[in-house]
This record gives C-alpha cells, sequence and structure tokens, in this order.
C-alpha cells in the first residue's frame, strides 16, 4: 500500500475557505453598504429628528466614539428611535432636544442618519474592499492549493 509523502491539510482548506468567504463579505458589504446609504442621503426620506442623548466614549487606545440617541417619525406615522455614530464636530454642534434633519429609507426606516453621517467615506470603502480583497486572494489561494496537491507524489498537478 502506498503511504502519501505530502497529505494536504485540511486546516488549510478551512483556513483558506474562511478567510475567502470573510473577504468576499467585506468586499460586497463595503460597497452595499457604501450604494445604500448613498442612495438614502440623494434621494431618501427626510424627518425631523428630535436629539434625547449626546454620549461620549473614550477608549484606553486614544479613540472615541461620539454617539447621537434621537427619535423621528416617518412618512407613514411610524415612531422610531435610533443612534448613531457621529462625526465630532455634528456632535459638538448640537444639544439634547434639539432638532435635526434625519434621512432614511422608506422601505427600511430603520436604515436612517442625520443628514451628511450615512455612508462612510469613499476612502474607507476602498480601504475595506481591498482589504476584503486580499483576505479572499489568500484563501481563495489556500483553497487552491488544497486541491492542487497530489498526496502520493508530493508533487503538484500539470
Amino acid at each position: 500500500m502506498i503511504q502519501p509523502k505530502n497529505q494536504p491539510s485540511l486546516a488549510a482548506l478551512i483556513m483558506g475557505v474562511l478567510f475567502l468567504l470573510v473577504g468576499l463579505i467585506f468586499l460586497i458589504g463595503s460597497w452595499g453598504a457604501y450604494f445604500t446609504d448613498s442612495k438614502i442621503q440623494d434621494s431618501g426620506k427626510s424627518a425631523e429628528g428630535h436629539i434625547v442623548k449626546k454620549s461620549f466614549l473614550f477608549d484606553a487606545g486614544g479613540d472615541s466614539d461620539y454617539i447621537l440617541a434621537y427619535w423621528f417619525v416617518t412618512e407613514s406615522g411610524i415612531l422610531m428611535n435610533a443612534s448613531r455614530h457621529v462625526n465630532a464636530s455634528l456632535w459638538k454642534a448640537v444639544n439634547e432636544n434639539q432638532i435635526i434633519e434625519i434621512k432614511y429609507s422608506a422601505s427600511n426606516p430603520k436604515r436612517n442618519f442625520p443628514t451628511g453621517e450615512g455612508a462612510s467615506s469613499l476612502g474607507k470603502t476602498i480601504f475595506s474592499s481591498v482589504m476584503g480583497g486580499l483576505f479572499a486572494l489568500f484563501g481563495g489561494a489556500l483553497t487552491w492549493g488544497y486541491f492542487r496537491t497530489d498526496p502520493y507524489s508530493g508533487a503538484n498537478h500539470d
């Protein structure tokens, strides 16, 4: 009986598939979110948002998050409560109980944000998609390598 010289690693296949899937999710998801929020910003519904609370989170790494909690009523009369991470300049410019403009999707009002705060920047979207693409390439290479190895000769198929 011939013993395999170079048994392909099942762990490499599993890691390859995981990297491939995570990479594709980042690649597709970042552009999907960008285009969805851009569409809401450009042609979504508008409502008066009532700021309920301002929060500020600071972590040991020096990063900080500015959060606004607000409510608004959709065109169809549904009361929506929401909170959103916003940029520092908006957070500093508004106060609790102040009214701001909210943009939302008519088909999914849970998808909402203060005007101008929706889509991440094009730069962040490109960065996320590049990182996702690299993960997907690495995962694809691991997966492809698993199926290209001949366990009985230690050589690759031609």
